[in-house]
């Protein structure tokens, strides 16, 4: 769902169901004994929209079931869930408020993963070509391993964007985050290497910049470079970051449509020879360095057949220490 997605249109239930068969390399997310599996997966789509003169409300929930043939214990359910509400004060300002919900559960093991967030934001058109967007997010997450550790997230937000013409726009971003590890303490370090765990949480704070330039017209391009630094009250938690992300989708035919998708994130650690490790990762999201290939062919009759392939590099709950796997997907996917 595209945050901050505007929607003016009274409209029944939408939805879609797909299925796939999938081949993972490296199912564990292991370091250095990578072991492959397929599986099946299922995945379906609810929405709705209603509109009323002013008010808008979008809803909209998404399931997905991964069956693996080889390795039962990552078997897995995710749940995502988003409430959308729009109120319209005049035409130049407008109220955003949405509620959401993530959730990853493992058939027969420990892992699970989640958070709720609710966010509220006043978005502005001063000018025909300039938007802005100004707000609150906050974030409370949870990640189970061999114990339970919770964490709160809140973010203030500022978003502008100016159409340059029709078909392109810029777009610049700046928030200011503060994260409270509420079960995982600070560490410092005493000669040089040792780590020792402090009697209090460790707390982040972290300044970023998104920059986002885009194209639609027969082709979508667009091109992103981020930028951010995070304070911590733990030695093992200070880093500073840049990111890229560039996509490309279009058609080859009036039937067939491809995507490709770049993302890579650099990240330099403010003391890199400690082995640090952060409770506050979940390997499998997000994705931070990614290569992503996927082909769409329409078969008629509301259906659509793909394969695609994901190269993914994610950094483990270890700083600076990353998995590599490959995933291939082929499947098919109903949209009434």
């Amino acid at each position: 769902m595209v945050f901050f997605g505007q929607y003016s249109t009274l409209q029944a239930v939408d939805g879609q169901l797909q299925f796939s068969s999938y081949f993972d390399t490296n199912v564990r997310e292991s370091l250095n004994v990578p072991e492959s599996t397929f599986g099946l997966a299922t995945r379906g789509r609810l929405n709705h929209d209603i509109s009323r003169q002013r008010t808008n409300v979008y809803g909209e929930i998404l399931a997905q079931v991964n069956l693996d043939a080889h390795f039962l214990g990552e078997s897995k359910l995710i749940v995502n869930a988003d409430l959308d509400f729009q109120y319209t004060l005049n035409k130049s300002i407008c109220i955003l408020g949405q509620l959401s919900h993530f959730q990853k559960s493992f058939y027969n093991r420990t892992g699970s993963y989640l958070w709720n967030e609710y966010n509220t934001f006043l978005r502005f058109l001063p000018t025909p070509r300039f938007s802005g967007w100004f707000g609150y997010r906050h974030r409370s997450k949870s990640l189970e391993s061999k114990d339970k550790y919770r964490f709160g997230e809140d973010n203030l937000e500022f978003k502008g964007r100016y159409n340059i013409d029709p078909k392109i726009f810029l777009e610049s971003t700046i928030s200011r985050s503060n994260i409270d590890h509420m079960d995982f303490s600070a560490v410092e370090v005493a000669d040089d290497t040792s780590l020792i765990f402090l009697g209090y949480p460790q707390k982040d704070k972290g300044i970023n910049g998104l920059f986002h330039l885009r194209y639609w017209g027969k082709v979508i391009i667009g091109v992103q470079l981020g930028i951010g630094v995070v304070e911590s009250n733990s030695v093992i938690g200070e880093f500073s970051f840049v990111n890229y992300h560039a996509y490309l989708s279009g058609q080859l035919s009036p039937t067939i449509f491809y995507h490709v998708v770049f993302r890579r994130l650099d990240k330099a650690y403010q003391y890199p020879a400690l082995e640090g490790e952060s409770k506050y990762r979940d390997p499998e999201e997000p994705t931070q360095n990614l290569t992503h290939i996927r082909l769409e062919k329409v078969l008629g009759n509301s259906y659509i057949g793909y394969v695609q392939m994901n190269l993914l590099q994610n950094e483990t709950i270890y700083n600076h220490q990353y998995y590599d796997k490959t995933m291939i997907e082929l499947g098919i996917k109903y949209e009434p």
